[in-house]
């Protein structure tokens, strides 16, 4: 469904259990993304458990952000946070109680996390805001120049211009619904500028 609204549009998706999800997933659920596209970005993802057992589930909401380059971005709102790093067989480290800095592939999942992140891209000025009450994960993810040459979908110098601060709830943070229960999931993003200094 797709509706106007003052200064902005409202996209929805539904999606609901049938005999081919069933075969994947065996259980009964509506699942619902809706879209709030206007001066910001406004998301919520909904899911009913429709069948009469629990069931669990995780989730990630893919966000994939244009900067300028990688290597003059930084990430805050995740000093305090422990993650666990998929490059070095899912260990478990500590905060490191300092903004996340990009030298080389990065592939972290954060648990337990605020869900209020900023994205520095320090050389245009922007400010990517984050926020994303309902979500105790977050996955940090830039490919670096190797892997993206072992990626099909993506060019080679693509690497440099994005990075993934992607909000959800995986590992410990998965969600569990009770039959007929339903949980929301919000993110809000907006963008701000902020005047460069130096040369």
């Amino acid at each position: 469904a797709i509706t106007q609204e003052e200064g902005a549009v409202r996209v929805r998706y539904q999606l609901q259990d049938d005999e081919a999800s069933r075969v994947l997933w065996p259980h009964a659920f509506v699942a619902t993304m809706e879209f709030l596209l206007g001066k910001d970005l406004q998301l919520e993802f909904s899911v009913r458990n429709t069948g009469d057992t629990a069931l669990t589930f995780s989730f990630a909401l893919h966000s994939y952000f244009p900067v300028r380059d990688i290597r003059q971005c930084r990430v805050t709102g995740l000093e305090e946070t422990g993650f666990i790093d998929q490059l070095q067989d899912n260990a478990r480290c500590p905060a490191e109680q300092q903004p996340i800095r990009f030298e080389r592939e990065t592939d972290r999942i954060y648990t337990g996390a605020s869900g209020r992140y900023d994205i520095h891209d320090e050389a245009t000025g922007r400010r990517i805001h984050i926020t994303a009450p309902d979500c105790r994960s977050a996955i940090v993810w830039n490919p670096w120049q190797d892997k993206t040459a072992r990626l099909a979908d993506m060019a080679p110098e693509a690497w440099e211009g994005m990075v993934c601060v992607e909000c959800g709830n995986v590992g410990p943070d998965e969600v569990r619904l009770e039959p007929g229960e339903i949980r929301r999931f919000r993110l809000h993003l907006e963008q701000s500028f902020h005047t460069l200094t130096g040369n």
